[in-house]
């Protein structure tokens, strides 16, 4: 059983206790009583002295960091700071809605005039008479945004190198003391409502800027809007005259008009008055007269009414002085860049015009089969010309008193040959020395082929060549074909011309055999100056007199030369031993069977080189590939 006690008195029982009203230092007391059988002790007791604090009122207020009246969109931090208490949370409200900040202090740029602002607090850590407190209320005071601006008037456009211009300033929502600033060309030149400068040459730009001082501007510094003018430096007319003479000469019977140029600048009103010879004699822009004489003079005086910054208004012009002149014909002959007026088909000619009495810029018309082709100049070039096309000028001169001002030239008469194409060359070639040799040229076209020979051998014509070899014929030949002044390109063959080999020297071989001092199965055998059938090798064996002749054949050129003749007059006697040789030929091993003794065996390859040679052979074979 658990029993409360307060101060010594009884109040309960049970496992919990609840007590309005405690004081400070009352004891409570808790007393267990055991109802457990074999406890050391039936009763147990515990208690504890209270300490009772006497709750307190907390309180918070909150500041603005602006005072007054503040322009809208201002940034405005709000403060709270709390009283008897250290720990709480905030939320801070503007018309009565949280803003969602749960920070000390509220910081907005959206504030509107008559806004209210506080703070609720939940305060902790302590005993508050009251933990959920507000704040005061701010009431904020919001003008809205001023737009300041500023307009400039005065003189634009062109002005008067010197003249002073004067520009003055409107401001809107300045405030009560505005500053306003004048730029020349971007330049800080004066304050003020008004400003003036002397105009100097150039282009220029006035603008002012305004700062204003009433509350709640819109932007600090505004800019107005641009003045653009230029200084004119002073104008004054200066009248030039000239005429529709050449050179200021006239001819016989030709009418004079004169007319004048107003330079300057732009003038209004201007009036003309004419003078030859000192003597007034017109009041137009023109004059015109045919009643001129050699030596007059002609000038103009002309007065204006007004222009941009005037300086003068009267201006006397130059003076022309009249020559008077004889007729003269103009004439122009044209030559060609080639002879005899003659081409190859796609060469270039060039024409050049001579001309007589052309003044001093004579024009230039050049006619092709009479169409106008080129360009106003004493010369024509082209490489498109056809057979029989003809060529001239028309000169226009502007010598004075050319009469008549445009003629004709002489006519050239093209005669336009065709080149010929490119020649081929076919040949017999390669030939051996002492042959004869065979070239032919062909082609397109018409005209004559020209052979060039190799090594400076010389030059011929026509369009087949037949000749007999030399050694010195043996390289480069080349052929070109013209026809008149045309030519062809140059075509080149590659001749060869083998030399022959040396004559083969014919001398004894044995009793009754011949032998060639060429070895191999490139000899030919003759007698008589007939080819002996099937005899072909380097040894002959002879059976019949005769006058014996051998032929070798170069197995690389086909060329051949042929002995000095050998002459047997009577048929030899000769004993020719039985011999058998087996196989023949053979390339690794050679057997061979006879009754007489063998005294020399002797191998010769295909190519008539010795390959080995044997005295008194011991065996009857022999191996080759040794």
């Amino acid at each position: 059983m658990i029993e409360w006690w307060v101060n010594g008195v009884f109040q309960s029982r049970g496992a919990t206790f609840w007590k309005r009203n405690i004081q400070n230092n009352d004891s409570i007391s808790v007393q267990l009583i055991s109802s457990e059988s074999c406890v050391t002790a039936s009763t147990s007791v515990a208690s504890r002295v209270l300490q009772v604090t006497q709750p307190i009122m907390a309180g918070v207020q909150i500041a603005s960091s602006a005072v007054g009246t503040i322009c809208s969109g201002t940034a405005v931090t709000f403060t709270a700071t709390l009283s008897n208490a250290s720990n709480a949370t905030y939320r801070w409200m503007k018309n009565g809605i949280f803003t969602g900040v749960t920070n000390s202090t509220f910081t907005t740029t959206g504030l509107n005039h008559l806004d209210s602002v506080w703070v609720d607090v939940v305060v902790s850590g302590g005993c508050f008479q009251n933990s959920n407190i507000s704040s005061n209320r701010i009431v904020s005071i919001v003008s809205p945004s001023v737009v300041p601006s500023v307009s400039i008037s005065g003189p634009n456009g062109p002005q008067c190198v010197g003249t002073t211009v004067n520009y003055s300033a409107i401001p809107t929502n300045g405030g009560n003391n505005p500053r306003i600033e004048w730029f020349w060309n971007n330049v800080l030149v004066d304050t003020g409502l008004t400003y003036s400068n002397v105009v100097s040459s150039g282009n220029f730009q006035v603008i002012a800027k305004l700062a204003s001082s009433v509350a709640c501007p819109s932007s600090t510094l505004v800019t107005s809007n641009a003045i653009i003018g230029i200084g004119v430096n002073g104008t004054a007319p200066d009248l030039v005259v000239s005429s529709n003479l050449i050179n200021n000469t006239i001819c016989a019977g030709q009418t004079a008009t004169f007319s004048t140029t107003l330079n300057g600048g732009t003038f209004t009103g201007p009036s003309y008055q004419w003078y030859k010879n000192g003597a007034l004699v017109g009041s137009l822009p023109t004059y015109s007269t045919n009643s001129l004489s050699q030596g007059d003079q002609v000038w103009a005086v002309v007065q204006v009414v007004s222009g941009t910054c005037l300086l003068k208004n009267l201006d006397t012009s130059n003076v022309l002085t009249i020559q008077v002149g004889n007729a003269v014909l103009p004439s122009a002959i044209i030559s060609s860049s080639v002879a005899n007026d003659s081409i190859c088909s796609g060469q270039t000619i060039t024409f050049t015009a001579v001309v007589s009495n052309g003044g001093t810029n004579p024009g230039y018309s050049w006619r092709r089969n009479g169409v106008a082709v080129g360009f106003n100049s004493p010369t024509y070039s082209s490489s498109f010309i056809s057979n029989r096309d003809s060529f001239w000028v028309v000169l226009t001169s502007n010598e004075a008193c050319a009469t008549p001002t445009t003629v004709s030239s002489n006519k050239r008469i093209i005669t336009v040959l065709t080149t010929p194409g490119i020649p081929t060359i076919t040949s017999n070639d390669p030939v051996c020395l002492g042959d004869s040799l065979f070239l032919q040229a062909t082609g397109t076209g018409i005209g004559s082929f020209f052979w060039s020979l190799p090594n400076l051998t010389g030059t011929q014509s026509g369009n087949q060549i037949r000749v007999i070899s030399t050694l010195a014929m043996s390289g480069t030949w080349s052929v070109v074909r013209w026809n008149g002044a045309c030519s062809s390109s140059v075509r080149t063959k590659s001749i060869t011309v083998h030399p022959l080999p040396a004559k083969p020297l014919i001398t004894w071989f044995g009793p009754g055999a011949l032998q060639s001092s060429y070895f191999g199965f490139d000899n030919q055998w003759n007698r008589n100056g007939q080819p002996i059938g099937g005899e072909t090798l380097s040894v002959l064996q002879v059976v019949l007199p005769g006058v014996y002749t051998v032929t070798y054949t170069d197995p690389f050129t086909g060329c051949r030369s042929t002995s000095d003749p050998f002459i047997i007059t009577s048929t030899p006697q000769v004993v020719i031993p039985t011999l058998k040789i087996y196989p023949n030929p053979a390339n690794t091993e050679i057997f061979w069977d006879t009754d007489e003794k063998v005294e020399r065996i002797k191998i010769i390859s295909a190519l008539g080189q010795t390959m080995m040679e044997v005295q008194e052979p011991m065996e009857k074979s022999i191996h080759v590939s040794d």
